[in-house]
């Protein structure tokens, strides 16, 4: 009687799913995009400048090459500057307290 009944229930889920695959109601949850995004067509005029389809000139982003030395060079000067921020923050919050006794330079046998 348990087989049954599981049975009849597995037959139920597999006809919903079945229906709901056949209506479409996953079908457009799982689709997948046809044509995947292209960059814009590059168009220039008679005198080498970038325009769009209208015909407008357009100015378009540029990324300037870097080099490695000048990265490093830079990273140099902030650090640099935050190494000295850090000194001049130690000296002012450095004090001595008279109350502690000073160790003595020479280990006592």
């Amino acid at each position: 009687c348990g087989d049954a009944d599981k049975a009849r229930k597995i037959a139920q889920l597999q006809a919903q799913i079945k229906s709901k695959l056949s209506t479409g109601i996953l079908a457009n949850a799982i689709q997948i995009p046809i044509q995947p995004n292209k960059p814009t067509p590059l168009i220039l005029d008679e005198d080498g400048r970038t325009v769009d389809k209208s015909g407008k000139a357009v100015q378009l982003t540029h990324v300037a090459p870097t080099l490695k030395a000048n990265m490093r060079a830079l990273k140099r000067e902030q650090f640099k500057g935050t190494s000295d921020k850090h000194a001049e923050e130690s000296s002012e919050t450095r004090f001595i307290d008279p109350r502690i006794g000073v160790k003595p330079a020479i280990r006592i046998k």
